[in-house]
């Protein structure tokens, strides 16, 4: 028997959802256009195909936001257990329903270390990908009001107010679209646009030449002399840092004449595994636990 975990994610595939947007956008921090199509057309799992601790924990927080949301406001908020469709490729599986304004709740859980990407509380400053997603959960589900309550390093909560932007909403809907019938559809991949789609797609290499062009021979004149100046501040970096430890000799806190601490320089232990002595002493065991991995270097000539 299916869960529903595994309905959803049936569903999921079988459309753009609210977490896809900013990737169909091309402004998702965590996912390119290519590797959103490799998931829809199944070539890669989805990442979170299994119910993992992670997932759980989320669950939880997000509920906890939740209930944080209709403390503070006074609304009653309600799951939705249902996948709301529109125009065949559009799906939304919203967090969660505001009954009295008849809005979308999204809960999000952040890293402390994203703090300056969430402005000030009740505005719709709130980083980009967020906002595309919630609205195009107002297109898809048709309320034209939302709310994202949001839980920065465990302690931190704020919450802010969407209004529907139909200009902003439509063209969401109608790049999603696009994307579904380009490339989902025809099995076509979309354009890479970082190294990490590069090695993807051409992850295997055939011992053909090809010409550059003048755009290409620049680029590589270029990318020569970027990496240059990097090997030049590279350097300035190594003597730097040897100067100051070499001052800092056998102490582990370096203070700036007004007391404020500049840097620090402390023991810490860590352990490896020294592959060499394990392939000499037990060959078997090591190679027990090898695999081969093929990839593709790139050497400037």
């Amino acid at each position: 028997m299916t869960t529903g975990r595994q309905r959803f994610l049936k569903c999921q595939r079988s459309g753009i959802s609210g977490n896809d947007v900013a990737a169909v956008m091309g402004i998702s921090p965590y996912k390119t256009p290519y590797r959103l199509w490799q998931e829809k057309t199944q070539k890669i799992k989805l990442a979170d195909e299994k119910d993992t601790d992670q997932l759980h924990f989320d669950s939880v927080l997000k509920e906890i936001i939740a209930q944080e949301f209709s403390r503070r406001h006074e609304f009653q908020v309600q799951r939705r257990n249902r996948l709301y469709r529109k125009d065949i490729y559009l799906v939304a599986n919203i967090d969660r329903y505001i009954v009295s304004k008849a809005a979308v709740l999204e809960c999000k859980i952040a890293d402390k270390f994203t703090r300056n990407l969430w402005g000030k509380e009740s505005t719709n400053d709130i980083p980009v990908y967020c906002l595309t997603q919630l609205q195009y959960y107002m297109y898809v589900t048709g309320y034209k009001d939302s709310y994202l309550a949001v839980l920065i390093g465990d302690n931190e909560y704020h919450d802010y107010h969407i209004v529907y932007n139909a200009d902003l909403a439509e063209l969401l809907a109608e790049r999603c679209i696009n994307f579904w019938e380009k490339y989902v559809n025809t099995d076509t991949p979309p354009p890479a646009i970082d190294n990490k789609d590069i090695l993807s797609m051409y992850n295997a290499a055939e011992g053909l030449s090809i010409t550059a062009n003048k755009h290409i021979v620049n680029a590589v004149k270029n990318l020569k002399k970027v990496r240059q100046e990097q090997r030049v501040l590279e350097d300035k970096e190594i003597k730097l840092e040897f100067e100051i430890k070499n001052y800092m000799s056998e102490s582990d806190i370096l203070l700036a004449p007004d007391g404020n601490k500049l840097a620090t320089w402390k023991e810490s232990a860590s352990n490896h595994i020294n592959a060499v002595s394990l392939q000499k002493k037990l060959p078997n065991v090591a190679e027990l636990f090898s695999t081969q991995t093929i990839t593709r270097e790139f050497l400037l000539i």
